[in-house]
């Protein structure tokens, strides 16, 4: 969803962020796989999908950040 990655609350986003990069790692210890494995539905290995919430997650703090030194932030 590249096209909404500007859209929303930057927090709430930052936050969905965060708990997809856990979601990614949690799944991989109880499941004991392979980082380098596809797993059944998806089309990219459990690294990319880590590397891609992680990429994301550092696109919505940045952006956060740029709310918060502006002012913007609503209280």
């Amino acid at each position: 969803m590249e096209e909404l990655k500007d859209t929303g609350d930057p927090a709430s986003a930052l936050a969905e962020k965060c708990a997809e990069v856990i979601q990614i790692i949690n799944k991989m210890n109880r499941f004991a796989g392979n980082w380098n494995d596809v797993m059944p539905g998806q089309s990219k290995s459990s690294f990319l999908m880590l590397f891609d919430a992680m990429t994301d997650l550092k696109y919505q703090c940045k952006r956060l950040t740029k709310e918060i030194a502006r002012g913007d932030t609503v209280e």
